[in-house]
């Protein structure tokens, strides 16, 4: 499997590097196609659970599923209309995300100390990373917040295609002397 497709794991990551690149050489482009994709998501969604409300005739909570139906097309105008607020918004979502995944993660901490494995800190120090930046995020500047995500998205993806082209050229050395080993293992002996 590996010999046939260790080029799928460069593509993927010189994909990523070129995402990554992009990403932190147009971050305006980059927020501007997010809130687009966001806004045609939101409206096509909210009229997919509306057409399921209206299907869903004599089913108990069907108000609900047209609630959720209009509050997605109500948010895809926004995004429309008033992108900069849809940004601001997104990143508020971010921002206490990350504060509650850090009082989670601290919390699982505690956890893993109180059964005695060692490493139980790095978790409490991930935790409050994770609430600071969430901090900083919500009570931040909300357009260096904004690009400050662009940033980490953009070199995250940069190191993650490095990471997978480095793979893929291991896995495909790793093939290749598999296979010439076995071709000098079954040549005939003399």
């Amino acid at each position: 499997m590996l010999k046939t497709l260790w080029w799928l794991v460069l593509l993927r990551g010189i994909l990523a590097i070129l995402f990554g690149i992009a990403v932190l050489a147009w971050p305006k482009a980059t927020v501007v196609v997010f809130l687009v994709l966001f806004a045609v998501f939101s409206l096509l969604d909210g009229i997919l659970e509306i057409m399921t409300g209206v299907q869903a005739k004599g089913e108990r909570g069907r108000w609900l599923i047209f609630l959720q139906g209009a509050l997605a097309i109500i948010a895809g105008i926004i995004a429309v209309v008033w992108p900069s607020i849809t940004a601001v918004v997104l990143l508020w979502l971010v921002a206490l995300w990350a504060i509650l995944s850090g009082v989670m993660e601290i919390a699982g901490s505690l956890e893993v100390r109180r059964l005695g494995q060692p490493r139980w800190w790095w978790h409490t120090v991930a935790g409050v990373l994770a609430i600071v930046l969430g901090a900083i995020l919500l009570f931040g500047n909300p357009v260096r917040g904004i690009l400050a995500i662009l940033w980490a998205v953009g070199v995250l993806a940069i190191a993650s295609g490095i990471a997978l082209v480095i793979a893929a050229l291991i896995a495909r050395r790793a093939v290749n002397e598999l296979y010439r080993a076995t071709d000098v293992d079954s040549q005939p002996t003399t």
